[in-house]
């Protein structure tokens, strides 16, 4: 087998290369677009087709992003992050075998592998595989790159939920400064403008159920399609 002067193999000497290369580019990237080019590296290197990343909310582990199979699926991971198990599997340098609860009559039950994640010593996130002929080379493998990438990753997501922060205050700043001069009869039309702007969404509809015609009611709606919405509403 050779060697570098340094007693690395070739091979290790190559990994590492291309992991320098890879995350020498990430921080100039947002979260989620940084999200989908590890999962791209990730294929790439390894031929995994099928991969998804999530992040830690409250005690859940939500996706980020997906490919292969997973990427039009609603992944749900019911095992609490604060699990003592996804600790244990970071130090052995292995992954969590979970299957499917309730496959559809007549399908094998899907099996995928979850790569715990963490900065600090607490569990960030994970790295869910469903190519299952993983060996445990290849497990470590993505154990050692996972802890590699964690803390950026971590990096890019208080940018982005700062970033988040940053722009509801400005929006509740602007509604509060404009809802003195809001007569009464407009304050639909400038709620609905107001959470239009929080979403970032081009146009929207505020709605109300109303409990005698049981059915929802238009009461203001914003954006370029606005004039067909209010007398839809009216009608």
């Amino acid at each position: 087998q050779l060697t570098t002067s340094n007693g690395r193999t070739f091979k290790d000497a190559e990994e590492a290369a291309a992991w320098r290369s890879f995350f020498g580019s990430l921080l100039d990237s947002e979260y989620k677009p940084a999200c989908q080019s590890l999962l791209e590296f990730l294929s790439r290197r390894y031929g995994l087709e099928n991969l998804a990343w999530l992040e830690r909310r409250l005690n859940h582990l939500d996706a980020v992003f997906a490919t292969g199979k997973f990427a039009g699926q609603s992944i749900q991971i019911k095992i609490s992050a604060d699990d003592e198990r996804l600790l244990e599997i970071l130090q052995k340098e292995t992954a969590l075998e979970l299957r499917e609860r309730e496959p559809a009559a007549g399908v094998e039950p899907q099996r995928v592998w979850l790569f715990p994640v963490a900065v600090g010593g607490e569990i960030r996130g994970a790295l869910i595989a469903g190519d299952v002929a993983a060996s445990e080379n290849l497990k470590r493998q993505i154990n050692r790159f996972n802890k590699q990438i964690a803390p950026q990753i971590e990096i890019l997501r208080l940018r982005e939920e700062l970033r988040r922060q940053s722009i509801l205050s400005d929006a509740i700043r602007r509604f509060n400064e404009r809802l003195h001069n809001v007569e009464a009869e407009e304050l639909w039309a400038h709620l609905a403008e107001f959470c239009a702007e929080l979403m970032r969404a081009e146009r929207g509809s505020l709605l109300f159920f109303d409990e005698e015609a049981q059915k929802f009611v238009v009461k203001a709606a914003t954006g370029s399609r606005a004039y067909i919405i209010k007398p839809e509403a009216e009608t």
